[in-house]
């Protein structure tokens, strides 16, 4: 039986970690073309911090947060989706343009969400749906790694940068890491178990002679242009993190910034492919993946969560269990 409120939480508007409050709000009803799903886990990600924070203009207040989960079907028109069907969702505008999952229930678009038969855990499953999406998505779409690459990953004591790194070492790639200097130390054991080798101090990396056939950008504009120049003839460089805060490149200058015959592209998340969901869980079924889970979180902790985020002590994925 589906009750008729529910547990939220509500950003009520643009604000510190303080604006999100606990609520009991009426719980959606499905709909044609959208499905009741309860919420069994969620990760957290910096994408929800920086809306929090007002970065997202097109974003209204009130809203409950949160650009994906992992769950259960309570209710669907959708004969694809029966009751107690599981599923994953992540994306779509989920807990921007409609609420997401800070909360035991969500209304889903069907486009949005993705069948699975997996025998991991909650809290497993609902690490991997954004943090694999990007690392997948970054590392074999954009900079198509392969077995022999020696590819740098930019902010790898990340989420993000974590899941890169066992997704590249997957493929017999080369890894290294780079950290920031004042974290080198509580974060490079981290780094080592996840099979990046060498750990490298961020910085002015080109002044030390430093080159690579591929490198992930997870800090942002800030290193970009260091990255760049990190390339050898045929390289790919793939911005995809802020981690920096920093969204704009001023006085980007391609012929002094870019190395001939080198290449920048973006990847910017988006929901899952079923091809692409299915080959992570199957790694992480297999012991071939192990998601770099920081910690499990109830929903009432959200505001906690946030406060994490903005610190930056986390290493890995924080999720919520409602």
């Amino acid at each position: 039986m589906i009750p008729n409120s529910m547990k939220a939480a509500v950003t009520t508007k643009a604000g510190g970690p303080e604006v999100i409050e606990i609520k009991h709000v009426e719980v959606p009803r499905a709909k044609s073309g959208w499905t009741l799903v309860k919420v069994m886990a969620a990760g957290v990600n910096r994408s929800e911090m920086y809306t929090r924070q007002g970065h997202s203009p097109d974003v209204m207040f009130p809203r409950i947060q949160g650009i994906e989960c992992v769950g259960l079907v309570v209710d669907s028109l959708n004969e694809e989706l029966p009751e107690g069907t599981k599923v994953v969702a992540n994306m779509g505008e989920m807990g921007r343009d409609f609420d997401g999952s800070y909360a035991e229930y969500a209304l889903l678009p069907d486009k949005i969400i993705s069948r699975v038969e997996t025998s991991l855990d909650w809290k497993t499953l609902g690490a991997l749906p954004e943090m694999y999406a990007t690392a997948y998505g970054s590392v074999f779409e954009c900079l198509r790694v392969q077995e022999g690459d020696q590819i740098l990953i930019r902010g790898g004591s990340s989420s993000v940068g974590l899941a890169a790194i066992g997704l590249a070492k997957s493929k017999g790639a080369q890894v290294t890491a780079s950290i920031r200097k004042k974290s080198f130390d509580t974060k490079k054991d981290v780094l080592v178990a996840a099979g990046a080798t060498p750990i490298v101090d961020d910085g002015d990396l080109a002044s030390k002679g430093q080159s690579y056939n591929k490198v992930l950008e997870l800090v942002g504009t800030s290193s970009l242009r260091d990255s760049l120049k990190l390339l050898v003839p045929g390289g790919i460089c793939c911005f995809t993190g802020i981690l920096g805060n920093q969204w704009v490149l001023d006085h980007f200058a391609p012929f002094s910034d870019l190395n001939s015959s080198t290449y920048l592209t973006t990847y910017a998340s988006k929901s899952w492919t079923e091809s692409a969901l299915t080959d992570v869980i199957r790694l992480v079924e297999d012991g071939k993946l192990s998601p770099p889970i920081y910690k499990t979180f109830r929903l009432d902790q959200l505001k906690e969560i946030h406060d994490i985020m903005e610190s930056g002590v986390a290493v890995g994925k924080m999720v919520v269990m409602p």
